[in-house]
């Protein structure tokens, strides 16, 4: 990694409380493209709840998130995949007989023609390789819609 290279995720003084039980106080982190960063602690330690507000699952209940530089508010797991945030769980939720590639696609095929108008970014069609078939191919037609 250069150490130049752009900022793509950061996370600054996110808190997270359940009740009475403090999941989180006060934590920051940055990550560079081309970095790999490892989340390690103890059992309740709060890496969980931690990704989990990452991947929009939870909401903070203080701090701010970067992407890119800008904030975000992450609503929903499928708004923060929209953004290009991905979770890859521990192994007792992969296929061991799939890449790493093949388990981060796991329940996002394809089954159906999608609806007119749908629009998948160049990444999502080359994704389409059907796991569960031989190998076999979906299609990866693009089709046309309301922007990208």
């Amino acid at each position: 990694m250069r150490p130049d290279a752009p900022e793509v995720l950061r996370v600054e003084n996110i808190s997270k409380r359940f009740g009475s039980v403090v999941a989180l106080r006060d934590v920051s982190l940055r990550l560079r493209k081309g970095e790999v960063l490892g989340l390690i602690g103890d059992n309740g330690a709060g890496k969980s709840t931690l990704i989990k507000i990452i991947t929009g699952f939870h909401r903070p209940d203080s701090g701010r998130i970067f992407l890119e530089g800008e904030e975000v508010q992450l609503r929903s797991v499928s708004q923060a995949q929209s953004l290009g945030i991905q979770t890859v769980y521990q192994d007792l939720a992969l296929v061991n007989d799939l890449s790493v590639y093949h388990n981060m696609f796991l329940n996002k095929e394809i089954t159906r023609r999608p609806l007119p108008g749908g629009v998948y970014t160049s990444d999502a069609a080359a994704g389409m390789q059907c796991v569960a078939g031989g190998g076999r191919r979906i299609s990866k037609k693009m089709w046309g819609g309301g922007g990208g």
